[in-house]
């Protein structure tokens, strides 16, 4: 299924998908592939990554310096017709892990991200929107125990690089087997190599 099919062919879960969707069809309908490049300045597509870990307890998130806020990974299509090799694309660049992988071919949401004007290396950008589709990506946690403990390549200093999961627990339950683990102490091991104790 071609990228605008994806599009057509999505079923909203919720109202506010339901407008988003019909807005992302009148832009596709105006501007067909054009929609892809950002140098459409009013308006171009972008693709996120909601990412989890194979057991789908644990979600990886990265810091958004436009919105401030903590969310899931993602960036602009850049004429790449194929939107889930672009989610995938952004989550390893974003997080510094390789071994991700779709959880499937289907989109998990869409949604129309209003972006505030701003400031990119040094010029400015006007306010726009990003017709967003977001698909489910599975990232390793074995990967992670040797990788992801590292700020990402973007992060610079002052960033918030959030760690989401079970903090408080003190062990693993893996179908009913339970093994020692404490978030912490691997942050602490990260802390430790690159001189912050």
């Amino acid at each position: 299924m071609d990228w605008m099919e994806q599009i057509r062919a999505y079923q909203p879960l919720i109202q506010q998908e339901v407008t988003d969707q019909k807005q992302m069809l009148e832009d596709l309908q105006q501007y067909g592939s054009r929609i892809l490049f950002r140098d459409l300045e009013t308006v171009h597509m972008t693709c996120s990554g909601f990412v989890l870990d194979a057991s789908m307890e644990w979600v990886l998130m990265v810091q958004h310096k436009i919105y401030q806020s903590v969310c899931w990974t993602g960036g602009h299509a850049d004429g790449c017709e194929d939107l889930l090799a672009v989610a995938v694309r952004e989550a390893q660049e974003e997080t510094g892990l390789s071994d991700i992988f779709p959880l499937c071919s289907q989109l998990i949401s869409l949604e129309i991200l209003p972006v505030p004007a701003h400031e990119k290396y040094g010029k400015p950008v006007a306010a726009h929107r990003h017709n967003n589709v977001t698909y489910g990506l599975i990232g390793s946690r074995r990967e992670k125990r040797h990788h992801a403990y590292r700020p990402p390549r973007y992060a610079q200093e002052g960033d918030l690089i959030a760690v989401i999961g079970k903090g408080h627990e003190t062990y693993r339950d893996r179908e009913g087997v339970k093994t020692p683990f404490l978030e912490r102490e691997l942050l602490e091991e990260y802390a430790r190599q690159i001189g912050l104790e």
